[in-house]
């Protein structure tokens, strides 16, 4: 219980600071000043803002599944950036899958000659510049290739913008894993101290029993009595102490149980969190 209080209060930690910039900031650089610079590839983990007005693909699709159920999708898509460069961006959220499906049909229809430019009705969307995972590049790189992007002359930055996760979630991740943390490491210390509480109460009295001795002739029959009520008293204890034992046992069960219970609620509620505020 511990551990895992530690450990979620080491979570929300992490997840603050290495998402302050979005979280705190509302100064995310726009991508096309890092095309300016040529320097995408060398700020990875930053946020940036993109203005799209242009997709060619919808090049792959993650699920997302708990316990056997899908818990959600990110749709990955082939975005056309201002210079005539390419880059993957990924978004989880039903409204920008809908909006950039939209704007990638458009973006076909001007393509084919069906329309006289881009949509008028931009997506502007927010994230964090990533380096992409080896499967994910893979289904990339196809893409790629199908479409032609090469030898139309455009330039290729192997990286995603990562939109699946806004200010918002991370704020709410962060707050639930600092909530739950302290109340599993608040909950430790008052088992603890239960815990000892019942553990003294078991123990045998610390001079609870008076022996008398004597010396002389009545010294062997004295001791033999000491030791008979000596005896006498510890067994007369003993059933006592094994039914608190048990019962001390037992409640660290119980309680080493509801503690394993609330971790996984935990889970489950703030997978069901993310997904209204993702919706």
């Amino acid at each position: 219980m511990l551990i895992v209080g530690i450990l979620m209060l080491a979570g929300a930690a992490f997840t603050l600071v290495s998402n302050s910039e979005i979280i705190f900031s509302s100064n995310v650089t726009d991508i096309n000043k890092l095309l300016q610079q040529g320097t995408i590839e060398s700020n990875a983990d930053s946020f940036v803002n993109i203005k799209i007005d242009a997709v060619l693909d919808n090049f792959a699709e993650t699920t997302h599944k708990t316990n056997g159920i899908t818990t959600g999708k990110d749709q990955h898509y082939l975005v056309w950036l201002d210079d005539d460069s390419v880059i993957a961006v990924s978004v989880k959220n039903k409204k920008l899958v809908s909006e950039l499906n939209r704007i990638m049909d458009e973006t076909w229809d001007y393509l084919d000659e069906k329309r006289d430019d881009f949509t008028e009705n931009t997506v502007e969307v927010k994230g964090k510049i990533k380096k992409m995972s080896t499967e994910m590049r893979k289904y990339y790189q196809e893409s790629l290739d199908y479409i032609g992007v090469g030898e139309a002359g455009f330039g290729v930055h192997y990286y995603q913008v990562d939109c699946t996760m806004s200010r918002l979630m991370y704020m709410i991740i962060s707050a639930v894993l600092l909530v739950l943390g302290l109340l599993l490491i608040i909950a430790f210390i008052v088992t603890r101290k239960k815990l000892s509480a019942a553990a003294l109460d078991m123990e045998i009295p610390q001079g609870g029993y008076s022996y008398n001795y004597s010396y002389g002739s009545d010294q062997g029959t004295s001791d033999a009595s000491d030791e008979a009520a000596l005896e006498y008293a510890a067994d007369a204890r003993e059933p006592e102490l094994s039914s608190d034992a048990m019962g001390l046992e037992g409640a660290a069960e119980i309680l080493e149980t509801e503690a394993s219970e609330v971790s996984e609620a935990a889970a489950e509620a703030l997978e069901e969190i993310t997904e209204t505020a993702e919706n």
